[in-house]
Protein backbone atom coordinates (compact mmCIF):
# COMPACT_ATOMS: atom_id res chain seq x y z
CA UNK A 1 0.00 0.00 0.00
CA UNK A 2 1.32 3.35 -1.12
CA UNK A 3 1.58 4.80 2.44
CA UNK A 4 2.95 8.23 1.06
CA UNK A 5 -0.26 8.78 -0.68
CA UNK A 6 -2.86 8.03 1.46
CA UNK A 7 -1.70 9.76 5.09
CA UNK A 8 -3.87 12.68 6.09
CA UNK A 9 -2.03 15.60 4.49
CA UNK A 10 -1.36 17.29 8.17
CA UNK A 11 0.57 20.46 7.00
CA UNK A 12 1.72 22.07 9.86
CA UNK A 13 2.14 25.15 8.30
CA UNK A 14 1.60 28.18 11.27
CA UNK A 15 -2.02 29.10 10.98
CA UNK A 16 -2.65 32.36 9.16
CA UNK A 17 -1.72 35.56 11.14
CA UNK A 18 -4.51 38.72 10.94
CA UNK A 19 -1.48 40.84 10.41
CA UNK A 20 -0.56 38.48 7.53
CA UNK A 21 -1.33 38.13 4.18
CA UNK A 22 0.67 34.63 3.72
CA UNK A 23 2.45 32.70 5.71
CA UNK A 24 5.79 30.56 4.35
CA UNK A 25 6.39 27.58 5.10
CA UNK A 26 10.13 25.48 4.48
CA UNK A 27 11.88 22.53 6.08
CA UNK A 28 14.32 20.33 4.42
CA UNK A 29 16.12 17.36 5.79
CA UNK A 30 19.84 15.98 4.64
CA UNK A 31 20.52 12.53 5.55
CA UNK A 32 24.24 10.56 4.95
CA UNK A 33 24.24 7.22 6.69
CA UNK A 34 26.26 4.12 6.38
CA UNK A 35 24.59 0.48 7.19
CA UNK A 36 26.43 -2.79 8.75
CA UNK A 37 24.36 -5.48 8.34
CA UNK A 38 25.16 -9.12 9.80
CA UNK A 39 25.35 -10.66 6.75
CA UNK A 40 26.17 -9.09 3.49
CA UNK A 41 27.98 -5.89 2.56
CA UNK A 42 28.24 -2.78 4.26
CA UNK A 43 26.45 0.15 2.43
CA UNK A 44 25.65 3.89 2.11
CA UNK A 45 23.05 5.98 1.49
CA UNK A 46 21.52 9.71 1.22
CA UNK A 47 18.72 11.24 1.68
CA UNK A 48 17.11 14.74 1.07
CA UNK A 49 13.23 15.31 2.34
CA UNK A 50 12.37 18.54 1.57
CA UNK A 51 9.02 20.98 2.09
CA UNK A 52 8.50 24.41 0.89
CA UNK A 53 4.80 25.78 1.18
CA UNK A 54 2.80 28.96 1.44
CA UNK A 55 -0.15 29.84 3.60
CA UNK A 56 -2.66 32.56 1.98
CA UNK A 57 -5.03 33.94 3.81
CA UNK A 58 -7.95 34.84 1.78
CA UNK A 59 -10.30 36.69 4.05
CA UNK A 60 -10.91 36.55 7.40
CA UNK A 61 -12.11 32.85 7.10
CA UNK A 62 -10.68 31.44 4.10
CA UNK A 63 -7.25 30.31 3.45
CA UNK A 64 -5.47 28.69 0.56
CA UNK A 65 -2.62 26.35 1.32
CA UNK A 66 0.29 25.48 -1.25
CA UNK A 67 2.62 22.60 0.11
CA UNK A 68 5.46 21.05 -2.58
CA UNK A 69 7.61 18.47 -1.18
CA UNK A 70 10.43 16.77 -3.14
CA UNK A 71 12.41 13.51 -1.59
CA UNK A 72 15.40 11.31 -3.30
CA UNK A 73 16.99 8.03 -1.71
CA UNK A 74 20.04 6.52 -3.32
CA UNK A 75 23.69 5.59 -1.94
CA UNK A 76 26.22 7.69 -0.36
CA UNK A 77 29.09 8.75 -1.57
CA UNK A 78 30.96 6.67 -3.93
CA UNK A 79 34.57 6.80 -5.89
CA UNK A 80 34.53 7.97 -9.02
CA UNK A 81 35.11 4.12 -10.61
CA UNK A 82 32.19 2.51 -8.72
CA UNK A 83 30.96 -0.17 -11.12
CA UNK A 84 28.50 -1.45 -9.05
CA UNK A 85 24.58 0.23 -9.46
CA UNK A 86 22.35 0.75 -6.09
CA UNK A 87 18.89 1.42 -6.09
CA UNK A 88 17.47 4.99 -5.97
CA UNK A 89 14.18 6.50 -5.77
CA UNK A 90 12.93 10.32 -6.11
CA UNK A 91 9.67 11.81 -5.72
CA UNK A 92 7.94 15.15 -6.51
CA UNK A 93 4.34 16.08 -4.47
CA UNK A 94 2.11 18.96 -5.04
CA UNK A 95 -0.52 19.73 -2.34
CA UNK A 96 -3.60 22.55 -2.68
CA UNK A 97 -5.51 23.18 0.35
CA UNK A 98 -8.43 25.45 0.85
CA UNK A 99 -9.35 26.15 4.37
CA UNK A 100 -12.89 26.96 5.06
CA UNK A 101 -13.85 28.59 8.70
CA UNK A 102 -17.43 27.73 8.44
CA UNK A 103 -18.38 28.61 12.31
CA UNK A 104 -15.86 28.42 15.48
CA UNK A 105 -16.32 25.20 15.78
CA UNK A 106 -16.05 23.33 12.10
CA UNK A 107 -13.85 23.71 9.52
CA UNK A 108 -13.73 22.00 6.11
CA UNK A 109 -10.61 21.68 4.09
CA UNK A 110 -10.91 20.09 0.52
CA UNK A 111 -7.61 19.68 -1.71
CA UNK A 112 -6.41 17.85 -4.73
CA UNK A 113 -2.64 16.43 -4.82
CA UNK A 114 -0.31 15.33 -7.48
CA UNK A 115 2.39 13.47 -7.59
CA UNK A 116 5.56 11.59 -9.46
CA UNK A 117 8.24 8.80 -8.56
CA UNK A 118 10.69 7.26 -10.23
CA UNK A 119 12.84 4.52 -9.35
CA UNK A 120 16.07 3.37 -11.00
CA UNK A 121 17.01 -0.23 -10.39
CA UNK A 122 20.25 -0.13 -12.93
CA UNK A 123 22.75 1.16 -14.01
CA UNK A 124 20.64 1.41 -17.77
CA UNK A 125 17.68 2.06 -16.95
CA UNK A 126 16.53 5.89 -16.93
CA UNK A 127 14.61 7.50 -14.34
CA UNK A 128 11.92 7.74 -17.28
CA UNK A 129 11.67 3.76 -18.02
CA UNK A 130 12.25 2.42 -14.48
CA UNK A 131 9.94 -0.76 -14.12
CA UNK A 132 8.81 0.74 -10.97
CA UNK A 133 7.41 4.29 -11.70
CA UNK A 134 4.35 6.04 -10.63
CA UNK A 135 2.23 9.27 -10.76
CA UNK A 136 -1.26 10.08 -9.82
CA UNK A 137 -3.43 12.84 -8.39
CA UNK A 138 -6.71 13.01 -6.54
CA UNK A 139 -8.78 15.14 -4.33
CA UNK A 140 -9.30 14.79 -0.47
CA UNK A 141 -11.94 16.50 1.68
CA UNK A 142 -10.96 17.15 5.41
CA UNK A 143 -13.67 18.16 8.04
CA UNK A 144 -12.78 19.41 11.29
CA UNK A 145 -14.89 19.87 14.32
CA UNK A 146 -14.30 21.34 17.91
CA UNK A 147 -17.49 20.20 19.99
CA UNK A 148 -15.29 21.19 23.51
CA UNK A 149 -12.38 22.35 24.51
CA UNK A 150 -9.16 20.72 23.56
CA UNK A 151 -11.69 18.11 21.80
CA UNK A 152 -11.47 17.40 17.93
CA UNK A 153 -12.78 14.81 15.64
CA UNK A 154 -11.15 14.67 11.84
CA UNK A 155 -13.35 13.23 9.07
CA UNK A 156 -11.52 12.54 5.37
CA UNK A 157 -11.87 11.05 2.49
CA UNK A 158 -8.95 10.64 0.14
CA UNK A 159 -9.46 9.54 -3.53
CA UNK A 160 -6.12 8.42 -5.22
CA UNK A 161 -5.55 7.70 -9.59
CA UNK A 162 -2.28 5.99 -9.38
CA UNK A 163 -0.51 4.54 -13.10
CA UNK A 164 1.95 2.90 -13.06
CA UNK A 165 3.30 2.92 -16.77
CA UNK A 166 6.16 0.84 -17.25
CA UNK A 167 5.08 -2.31 -15.16
CA UNK A 168 3.85 -5.40 -16.46
CA UNK A 169 3.46 -8.49 -15.68
CA UNK A 170 6.59 -11.53 -15.97
CA UNK A 171 3.73 -14.54 -15.72
CA UNK A 172 1.99 -12.86 -18.50
CA UNK A 173 4.71 -11.69 -21.08
CA UNK A 174 5.65 -15.28 -20.81
CA UNK A 175 2.51 -16.86 -21.31
CA UNK A 176 1.80 -14.83 -24.61
CA UNK A 177 5.00 -14.43 -25.97
CA UNK A 178 4.38 -11.39 -27.94
CA UNK A 179 5.88 -7.77 -27.96
CA UNK A 180 2.49 -6.23 -27.32
CA UNK A 181 2.76 -7.44 -23.71
CA UNK A 182 6.15 -6.66 -23.30
CA UNK A 183 5.32 -3.68 -23.62
CA UNK A 184 1.88 -2.82 -22.71
CA UNK A 185 2.64 -1.67 -18.79
CA UNK A 186 0.48 -0.38 -16.73
CA UNK A 187 -0.27 -4.21 -15.18
CA UNK A 188 -0.29 -2.14 -11.61
CA UNK A 189 -2.95 0.99 -12.32
CA UNK A 190 -5.28 1.15 -9.46
CA UNK A 191 -7.70 3.42 -7.74
CA UNK A 192 -7.53 3.73 -4.01
CA UNK A 193 -9.69 5.44 -1.76
CA UNK A 194 -9.84 5.86 1.57
CA UNK A 195 -12.11 7.18 4.71
CA UNK A 196 -10.60 7.93 8.13
CA UNK A 197 -12.06 9.42 11.23
CA UNK A 198 -9.84 10.99 14.44
CA UNK A 199 -10.57 11.51 17.75
CA UNK A 200 -7.82 14.13 19.54
CA UNK A 201 -8.97 15.06 23.39
CA UNK A 202 -5.75 16.62 25.05
CA UNK A 203 -2.94 14.72 24.68
CA UNK A 204 -4.54 11.23 23.83
CA UNK A 205 -5.39 10.58 20.03
CA UNK A 206 -7.31 7.63 18.59
CA UNK A 207 -8.75 6.58 14.69
CA UNK A 208 -9.69 4.12 12.76
CA UNK A 209 -9.12 4.32 8.38
CA UNK A 210 -10.72 2.02 5.60
CA UNK A 211 -8.93 1.89 2.32
CA UNK A 212 -9.76 0.29 -0.54
CA UNK A 213 -7.40 -0.60 -3.60
CA UNK A 214 -9.03 -1.69 -6.67
CA UNK A 215 -6.61 -2.64 -9.68
CA UNK A 216 -7.92 -1.69 -13.17
CA UNK A 217 -6.00 -4.19 -15.29
CA UNK A 218 -4.14 -6.69 -13.23
CA UNK A 219 -6.07 -10.03 -12.44
CA UNK A 220 -6.32 -12.71 -10.40
CA UNK A 221 -3.96 -16.44 -10.56
CA UNK A 222 -5.88 -19.43 -10.66
CA UNK A 223 -4.35 -22.63 -9.56
CA UNK A 224 -4.03 -23.78 -12.86
CA UNK A 225 -1.79 -20.81 -13.56
CA UNK A 226 -4.61 -18.95 -15.59
CA UNK A 227 -5.52 -15.67 -15.14
CA UNK A 228 -9.40 -15.43 -14.13
CA UNK A 229 -12.02 -12.58 -15.47
CA UNK A 230 -11.66 -11.21 -11.05
CA UNK A 231 -9.70 -8.28 -10.96
CA UNK A 232 -7.22 -7.76 -7.89
CA UNK A 233 -8.87 -5.82 -4.73
CA UNK A 234 -6.91 -5.27 -2.01
CA UNK A 235 -8.24 -3.47 1.45
CA UNK A 236 -6.75 -2.41 4.80
CA UNK A 237 -8.24 -1.52 8.37
CA UNK A 238 -6.26 0.55 10.42
CA UNK A 239 -7.22 1.41 13.70
CA UNK A 240 -4.41 3.75 15.84
CA UNK A 241 -4.17 5.18 19.30
CA UNK A 242 -1.29 7.53 20.55
CA UNK A 243 -0.50 9.07 23.36
CA UNK A 244 1.78 12.54 24.44
CA UNK A 245 3.34 13.71 27.32
CA UNK A 246 5.33 16.23 28.89
CA UNK A 247 7.49 16.03 32.17
CA UNK A 248 10.05 18.94 32.87
CA UNK A 249 12.63 18.38 29.77
CA UNK A 250 11.24 15.06 29.19
CA UNK A 251 8.54 14.34 25.80
CA UNK A 252 7.23 11.41 25.48
CA UNK A 253 4.75 9.73 22.46
CA UNK A 254 4.28 6.43 22.80
CA UNK A 255 1.57 5.24 20.03
CA UNK A 256 0.22 1.35 18.87
CA UNK A 257 -1.13 0.25 15.44
CA UNK A 258 -3.41 -2.66 14.33
CA UNK A 259 -3.71 -3.23 10.75
CA UNK A 260 -5.29 -5.66 8.75
CA UNK A 261 -4.87 -6.08 5.37
CA UNK A 262 -7.04 -8.33 3.06
CA UNK A 263 -5.74 -9.48 -0.69
CA UNK A 264 -7.53 -11.75 -3.31
CA UNK A 265 -4.33 -12.19 -5.06
CA UNK A 266 -2.38 -15.73 -5.07
CA UNK A 267 1.05 -16.73 -5.50
CA UNK A 268 2.43 -19.43 -7.48
CA UNK A 269 5.98 -20.52 -6.44
CA UNK A 270 9.09 -22.18 -9.23
CA UNK A 271 11.92 -23.82 -7.53
CA UNK A 272 13.81 -23.44 -10.46
CA UNK A 273 13.72 -22.45 -14.37
CA UNK A 274 13.26 -26.04 -14.87
CA UNK A 275 10.44 -26.58 -12.46
CA UNK A 276 7.31 -28.63 -14.29
CA UNK A 277 5.19 -28.94 -10.96
CA UNK A 278 5.41 -25.18 -9.36
CA UNK A 279 3.45 -24.42 -6.30
CA UNK A 280 0.24 -22.94 -5.75
CA UNK A 281 -0.56 -20.48 -2.55
CA UNK A 282 -4.02 -18.94 -2.38
CA UNK A 283 -4.32 -16.14 -0.27
CA UNK A 284 -0.61 -15.29 -0.29
CA UNK A 285 -1.05 -11.53 0.47
CA UNK A 286 -3.51 -11.13 3.48
CA UNK A 287 -1.87 -10.42 6.79
CA UNK A 288 -2.25 -8.40 10.15
CA UNK A 289 0.43 -5.96 11.53
CA UNK A 290 0.79 -4.90 15.16
CA UNK A 291 3.55 -2.14 15.76
CA UNK A 292 4.46 -0.43 19.12
CA UNK A 293 6.43 2.79 19.04
CA UNK A 294 7.60 4.91 21.85
CA UNK A 295 9.19 8.09 20.90
CA UNK A 296 11.32 9.78 23.36
CA UNK A 297 12.83 13.54 23.88
CA UNK A 298 15.04 14.81 26.54
CA UNK A 299 16.22 18.18 26.73
CA UNK A 300 19.83 18.39 27.81
CA UNK A 301 20.44 22.72 27.72
CA UNK A 302 18.94 25.40 25.47
CA UNK A 303 20.87 23.80 22.29
CA UNK A 304 21.57 19.89 22.92
CA UNK A 305 18.81 17.19 22.60
CA UNK A 306 18.55 13.56 23.57
CA UNK A 307 16.16 11.98 21.04
CA UNK A 308 15.78 7.99 21.04
CA UNK A 309 12.73 5.50 20.21
CA UNK A 310 11.99 1.66 20.04
CA UNK A 311 9.60 0.27 17.75
CA UNK A 312 8.14 -3.27 17.11
CA UNK A 313 6.72 -4.50 14.35
CA UNK A 314 4.44 -7.89 13.90
CA UNK A 315 3.15 -9.52 10.95
CA UNK A 316 1.34 -12.94 10.46
CA UNK A 317 0.13 -14.24 7.69
CA UNK A 318 -3.50 -15.42 7.56
CA UNK A 319 -2.24 -18.40 4.76
CA UNK A 320 0.95 -18.10 3.49
CA UNK A 321 3.02 -20.76 5.02
CA UNK A 322 7.02 -20.05 5.36
CA UNK A 323 9.76 -22.01 3.85
CA UNK A 324 12.74 -24.20 4.72
CA UNK A 325 16.06 -23.61 3.37
CA UNK A 326 15.72 -25.68 0.87
CA UNK A 327 12.31 -23.51 -0.72
CA UNK A 328 10.17 -26.22 0.51
CA UNK A 329 7.21 -24.82 2.14
CA UNK A 330 6.04 -25.99 5.76
CA UNK A 331 2.67 -26.23 4.84
CA UNK A 332 1.17 -27.21 8.33
CA UNK A 333 2.62 -23.38 9.56
CA UNK A 334 1.50 -20.14 9.24
CA UNK A 335 4.42 -17.33 8.36
CA UNK A 336 5.39 -14.19 10.39
CA UNK A 337 7.59 -11.79 10.72
CA UNK A 338 9.08 -9.62 13.63
CA UNK A 339 11.14 -6.36 13.26
CA UNK A 340 13.09 -4.81 16.10
CA UNK A 341 14.59 -1.09 15.74
CA UNK A 342 16.31 1.01 18.69
CA UNK A 343 17.39 4.26 17.58
CA UNK A 344 19.29 7.12 19.70
CA UNK A 345 20.40 10.70 18.67
CA UNK A 346 21.61 13.51 19.77
CA UNK A 347 21.07 16.83 17.99
CA UNK A 348 22.52 20.07 18.50
CA UNK A 349 20.74 23.96 17.57
CA UNK A 350 22.94 25.42 15.62
CA UNK A 351 20.14 28.50 15.72
CA UNK A 352 16.60 29.25 15.27
CA UNK A 353 15.87 27.20 12.16
CA UNK A 354 19.27 24.79 11.30
CA UNK A 355 20.31 22.08 13.36
CA UNK A 356 22.38 18.71 13.17
CA UNK A 357 21.87 15.14 14.30
CA UNK A 358 24.18 12.37 14.82
CA UNK A 359 22.32 9.26 15.24
CA UNK A 360 22.53 5.26 15.76
CA UNK A 361 19.93 2.47 15.29
CA UNK A 362 19.89 -1.29 16.14
CA UNK A 363 17.90 -3.52 13.67
CA UNK A 364 16.80 -7.16 14.45
CA UNK A 365 14.42 -9.09 12.16
CA UNK A 366 13.40 -12.46 12.67
CA UNK A 367 11.43 -15.01 10.79
CA UNK A 368 10.22 -18.67 10.53
CA UNK A 369 10.54 -17.99 7.08
CA UNK A 370 14.00 -19.26 6.25
CA UNK A 371 14.80 -19.59 2.69
CA UNK A 372 16.73 -16.23 2.39
CA UNK A 373 18.05 -16.28 -1.37
CA UNK A 374 16.55 -13.40 -2.52
CA UNK A 375 15.56 -11.69 0.26
CA UNK A 376 16.52 -11.67 3.98
CA UNK A 377 14.56 -12.37 6.89
CA UNK A 378 16.38 -13.24 9.96
CA UNK A 379 19.14 -10.80 10.48
CA UNK A 380 20.68 -7.78 12.06
CA UNK A 381 21.97 -4.21 11.07
CA UNK A 382 24.13 -1.17 12.63
CA UNK A 383 23.26 2.25 11.08
CA UNK A 384 24.67 4.94 11.84
CA UNK A 385 24.76 8.93 10.20
CA UNK A 386 24.29 12.49 10.54
CA UNK A 387 21.24 14.69 9.66
CA UNK A 388 21.78 18.31 9.16
CA UNK A 389 18.43 20.24 9.08
CA UNK A 390 16.36 23.25 8.14
CA UNK A 391 12.85 24.35 9.61
CA UNK A 392 11.47 28.09 9.28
Amino acid sequence: MLKILLIAVNLYCASANDAKIFTPYFNMSLKEGGYIPSSGNIFTGSDIDSNAGVLFKLARDHNLLFLYNFDYSGPGFEPQDTKTFSQREMAHNLNVEYRYQLSEKLRLRPGYSLYRKYVRMGGNESWDNGLYNSKGNGFQFFMDYGFRKESTITASLLYRKIEFPNYTDLLYEFQSSSLNSEISGGMYDQNVIQYSVKHKYKFLSYGFSYIKQNYDKQKVLNSDLTYSNSKQKDSEYIFDIQSEGKYRNLEISPSITYLKHNSNQNFVRYKSITDTSPQFIEDAYSYKDISFNLPLSIKLSDKWFLNSSLSILKRYYVSRPPRDINNDYLLTEKQNNSLYTTFISFKKSINEIASVSLYYAFTSASSNNKFEVYMPYNYTGNSFGLIYNISY
